[in-house]
């Protein structure tokens, strides 16, 4: 698809009033407006969960093919939506943030748990791996020095 194809499809896509983007925020639990955005912040156990939750929701909004910014420090994640063709809030931001919405409430507090723990349990076998690799490393080290002094 040509990239003025996008962009014709795009100022297809009317920018909501006022009232109905008070409306969609009734059914949005969570979300509040920030300017011409809408936003939701979300609290995870951790770093790692939260960035499990980042890699949902960038495949919910490629799936969409609408992309909302996404800032994350440590357990907390900031989503913020808009159509930037339009400067404001469509009928695209209002899906995609109830997507998020079922997405994060379908899960249970068991399952995103189980999650957090699996993704812990990785970061602590790749520094163990890593560990491995480096001291193993240091060991070739020592003794390609002896075998050149000697």
């Amino acid at each position: 698809m040509l990239a003025s194809s996008r962009i014709e499809k795009a100022t297809l896509v009317d920018q909501l009033a006022e009232t109905q983007i008070g409306e969609a925020l009734v059914d949005l639990e969570g979300w509040g407006r920030a300017g011409e955005t809408i936003v939701r912040e979300f609290e995870f156990p951790n770093l790692i969960a939260a960035r499990g939750f980042i890699t949902r929701v960038g495949a919910l909004a490629e799936r969409a093919n609408h992309h909302p910014e996404i800032h994350n420090v440590d357990n907390r994640v900031r989503i913020t939506l808009s159509t930037h063709e339009i400067g404001g809030v469509t009928e695209r931001d209002v899906s995609l943030a109830s997507e998020i919405n079922d997405h994060i409430s379908s899960a249970t507090p068991q399952e995103r748990h189980t999650v957090a723990i699996a993704f812990g349990v990785i970061v602590v076998l790749l520094l163990v791996v890593g560990g491995y690799l480096a001291l193993t490393y240091n060991k070739l080290v020592r003794l390609r020095n002896r075998v050149e002094t000697a």
